[in-house]
């Protein structure tokens, strides 16, 4: 499965490359944040796009991305600021688990998996997969 950073991948159609050579299933983004005096993401950088999207839907792949907190580390480091101590701190979770929603993310690895459960089903968002073989 391939790992796409933002610092290293510039422009979505990276994705399509990657999705269409390897065929994997998701491909897991790194939106980095480095330190608090950076503002947290407001659009999500290239590969939260909607041209990324887009590939995403052509490949039929998911789109992951990893709201949990690193330890040592800024809060929400690999999802641009937007991590889960924000989601609950704030009791607004649409600023972040919507936010990368709406961008197309279909799975959300998470250390708070009650509450985004929680938070998709409220919004009828939760959609169970079946695995098959």
């Amino acid at each position: 499965m391939p790992i796409l950073a933002d610092d290293a991948v510039t422009e979505p159609a990276f994705i399509d490359r990657a999705q269409s050579a390897l065929g994997a299933p998701a491909a897991e983004l790194v939106h980095w944040y480095r330190d608090s005096s950076e503002p947290i993401t407001t659009d999500g950088g290239p590969l939260l796009s909607p041209l990324a999207r887009a590939a995403a839907v052509r490949n039929n792949t998911h789109l992951w991305i990893n709201t949990y907190p690193i330890t040592d580390r800024p809060e929400g480091m690999v999802a641009g600021g937007r991590g889960d101590y924000l989601a609950l701190s704030t009791g607004q979770p649409e600023d972040v688990w919507g936010f990368f929603v709406e961008r197309g993310v279909t799975i959300i690895q998470t250390d708070e998996p009650e509450a985004v459960i929680a938070w998709l089903d409220a919004q009828g968002l939760r959609r169970s997969y079946e695995l098959t073989n």
